[in-house]
């Protein structure tokens, strides 16, 4: 599994596996309209500076999990993780992250943060191994932050 940063080649295997994340579950799990149309990756997300795209490429190459992370002032918000149902329980929403906050953090960011719903336990879990502060927001979600410190990535 290699996990790296979004490269142009990766455009359409990244398209199909947004696809698939969407016809599994009907339609994603999240407010943005943005996550409903796979096309609005590649004019709103993949090539614009303010986002930051990782993949997790299996050994064909062909993207099998993704994260979008996009930077405001000093914080990082996750857009999204998806990992396809067949690959996940190997690490790689864990990699993306640890991935995300390596690069958060080089590029001067003081935190990372993200939303979800409390129903989102594998998300819940995966925050908590890693560290990160979990605080309840209104009746069905919660906000979870990770503080990045200089040297500890």
């Amino acid at each position: 599994m290699t996990i790296r940063q979004f490269k142009k080649e990766d455009e359409g295997s990244f398209l199909h596996c947004v696809k698939d994340g969407w016809n599994e579950r009907g339609v994603y799990d999240a407010v943005d309209y943005c996550l409903i149309d796979p096309y609005w990756y590649v004019d709103n997300v993949l090539y614009n500076p303010d986002y930051i795209v990782l993949v997790a490429l299996d050994v064909t190459g062909d993207v099998v999990g993704y994260m979008v992370g996009r930077k405001t002032l000093d914080i990082m918000k996750i857009v999204m993780l998806f990992v396809l149902p067949e690959y996940r329980r190997q690490g790689i929403g864990k990699a993306l992250k640890v991935m995300l906050a390596k690069f958060a953090g080089d590029i001067g960011c003081e935190k990372i943060v993200a939303y979800n719903r409390f129903d989102n336990d594998i998300s819940l879990k995966l925050n908590q191994n890693l560290g990160w502060s979990i605080k309840p927001i209104g009746d069905d979600h919660y906000r979870t932050e990770l503080i990045l410190r200089k040297g500890t990535l």
